[in-house]
């Protein structure tokens, strides 16, 4: 099938980050079907008059997630599996956003480990009801199979306006919409394993129980270990 009438040309993000969005939005929309043949590298730089290393790069993300296989001497070909599963859309733009998701959960160490821990100190009576009002929550969405990453976000906007620093709080309010994107992502991949949903509550509830005991360290703690398993899920 003939792709050039769907593709754009290339204006924003990335370039290899909007040639795999776009790559792989035609594919679940069959415009090339599973066992069909991509075009050369050389067809794909020309539609969308970009490098030839961008193309490569696009491809190889559509390869990582299992969309598309490359075989020896014979081009890229879309694999026959269930591509909704393999081309969500979520699925890419994190494969895609990769980079920039690193950098978020570099400065979330930074800010909200720290951050835990001035919450044990500082944490008022109506701070611990918010936070707590966050998981409740929660909880009720994930017992729901809802997403709840709103609630995630509330939660950790709770904690850190609780340290009563207006400087954290404006750095977090500054990345809120790609934290709200990352978190929704995240959510969205462990609900689809038994137990995840509710183990990420549990990870929560152990920050807050920390803080409200006014335990500083375990605080500190807690929310790291959270953290770094944000990241393994993630990638």
């Amino acid at each position: 099938m003939q792709a050039n009438g769907y593709i754009k040309k290339v204006q924003k993000k990335k370039v290899s980050e909007e040639i795999m969005e776009q790559l792989a939005r035609l594919i679940r929309e069959g415009v090339w079907q599973a066992g069909e043949k991509l075009p050369s590298e050389k067809e794909l730089e020309e539609m969308f008059g970009v490098s030839r290393t961008s193309v490569r790069e696009a491809l190889t993300g559509l390869a990582a997630i299992g969309a598309i296989e490359m075989r020896q001497g014979g081009g890229h070909f879309v694999r026959q599996v269930h591509m909704e599963r393999y081309i969500n859309p979520l699925t890419v733009s994190l494969l895609a956003n990769r980079e920039s998701i690193l950098q978020l959960l570099e400065l979330r160490r930074i800010i909200e480990v720290e951050a835990a821990a001035l919450a044990a100190e500082r944490a008022r009576p109506e701070d611990l009801q918010r936070m707590e009002e966050a998981l409740d929550s929660m909880e009720r969405e994930v017992r729901a199979d809802k997403v709840a990453h709103e609630w995630d976000f509330q939660f950790h906007m709770a904690l850190v306006e609780s340290t009563g620093n207006p400087l954290l709080v404006k750095v977090i309010q500054n990345v809120a919409d790609l934290l709200t994107r990352v978190l929704e992502q995240t959510r969205t991949h462990t609900r689809s394993i038994p137990g995840q949903p509710l183990e990420v509550v549990e990870e929560h509830r152990r920050i807050f129980q920390a803080i409200k005991a006014g335990e500083g360290e375990r605080a500190r703690r807690y929310m790291r270990e959270h953290l770094d398993n944000v990241q393994q899920k993630l990638l």
